[in-house]
């Protein structure tokens, strides 16, 4: 069956925010709900289940090479105004990126 869910994420935390989802949903949109950000995808609940990677950039932050696909844009107020951007992250640089970090 093809829905539409949605899924939190929390720019906030630490490492790579992950979401299982089912395989090739589809992103729509990323917004705010409350305050608070969410993807919406259209998923088919007959597939497999995957886990997808992300990573937030914030506004005059450096950008490596391994920044993903674009999803979206929120301004959140947290004390003062915050604006990230979500991309998600390829296979092949969701690998880079561990390799990257296990050196740290």
């Amino acid at each position: 069956m093809k829905t539409i869910y949605k899924y939190s994420l929390d720019p906030y935390q630490s490492g790579l925010p992950e979401i299982v989802m089912p395989k090739d949903a589809k992103i729509l949109t990323l917004q705010l709900k409350q305050g608070a950000p969410f993807i919406w995808a259209l998923v088919d609940t007959n597939k497999d289940h995957q886990k997808r990677y992300f990573i937030w950039r914030g506004t005059g932050n450096e950008i490596d090479s391994e920044v993903g696909t674009y999803i979206g844009t929120i301004q959140m107020e947290r004390g003062n105004s915050v604006v990230l951007h979500l991309f998600e992250l390829s296979r092949e640089e969701e690998e880079n990126l561990k390799k990257i970090k296990a050196t740290l």
